[in-house]
């Protein structure tokens, strides 16, 4: 014979309620869907880092800036101990090695991230320009190795993939 326990009225208010905030806590607690975005691969095929600025127009600009290395401060490991706080950044792509930009438009349906315009421009600057110049010489003397303008049907023939070889 099995025991019945009857619930009084503020338990299965209580129990409701609980049930409610879980739920909610699910529904809004959750992150957002941020669905992936077209990727290109570029390829540096030389012995050095190379750095790709990457414009909608035809010359290299004093905005946005290209930096050697990103400082983080206040970096610390588990233990307390302050870390290394230099990080290269993502336009920094390492000899022989393999780097991938994003806003491509969607992985099903990639589009140059350049409005109005059916190319975008890769300016390559080696590493030694980057170390022995200013950003502003650079922008004024457009110092760089190699420039590619790029368009859908180049991209789509190389894969979405562009090698660097100076």
């Amino acid at each position: 014979m099995a025991f019945i326990c009857p619930l009084s009225h503020q338990m299965m208010v209580k129990m409701k309620l609980w049930s409610l905030l879980l739920l909610a806590a699910m529904v809004y607690g959750c992150p957002a869907y941020d669905p992936p975005t077209g990727v290109l691969k570029i390829f540096n095929a030389s012995d050095s880092a190379v750095y790709v600025y990457e414009s909608c127009t035809d010359s290299i600009q004093m905005v946005p800036e290209l930096t050697l290395f990103h400082v983080i401060p206040g970096m610390t490991d588990a233990k307390g101990r302050q870390i290394n706080p230099i990080r290269s950044p993502h336009y920094r792509v390492n000899a022989y090695a393999y780097s991938e930009f994003d806003g491509f438009g969607s992985p099903e349906t990639r589009s140059i991230p350049c409005q109005n315009q059916e190319y975008v421009t890769f300016f390559f600057i080696p590493e030694s320009i980057m170390r022995t110049h200013t950003w502003q010489e650079i922008c004024q003397q457009q110092l760089y190795h190699t420039r590619i303008e790029a368009n859908l049907q180049m991209l789509d023939s190389l894969d979405w993939v562009l090698q660097y070889t100076p």
